[in-house]
């Protein structure tokens, strides 16, 4: 059988599919689907959930050094709270990739739609290249940091 196609005339459109599946393999893409699509939903909620946390923190942490009586806020504090919203913003964001992506699952098992199914691995994709490309860079800036503390 001939493998299904896919064609997009740019990045920002969801690919078109054109040719079937076989009816075996449509089956198990469905059974392997239907096992993931629980996880992908209860990941993603727990990394908003954490997310939501880490921004509590961050902001609590910020607003202490600041409210202390007879301190004030230096640079690093300002730093503190940027970057910790900033991953915060970062978890958020993956937590909502993996529901949508795991809403289009569910929507390509309950309606047989071979758009749904695109746009679920869409929605991988991203969620798989931004995590890849933040991975490179904190490996990195984890990198360049040890090489800089540890010239004596």
């Amino acid at each position: 059988m001939k493998e299904t196609e896919l064609k997009a005339s740019s990045p920002q459109e969801s690919p078109q599919p054109t040719g079937p599946l076989s009816v075996g393999r449509k089956a198990n893409l469905d059974i392997k689907i239907k096992g993931t699509r629980g996880w992908m939903s209860f990941l993603g909620i727990v990394i908003i959930v954490s997310g939501a946390f880490t921004a509590l923190a961050t902001l609590l942490t910020g607003l202490m050094s600041v409210r202390l009586p007879g301190t004030s806020p230096g640079f690093w504090v300002w730093v503190l709270i940027v970057s910790g919203l900033i991953i915060c913003a970062v978890a958020v964001f993956f937590g909502v990739l993996l529901l949508q992506s795991s809403s289009h699952a569910k929507k390509y098992l309950s309606q047989d739609s071979e758009t749904e199914l695109l746009k679920y691995h869409v929605k991988m994709r991203i969620f798989f290249q931004v995590a890849g490309i933040i991975t490179i860079i904190g490996l990195s800036v984890g990198l360049i940091l040890i090489m800089a503390f540890s010239v004596r």
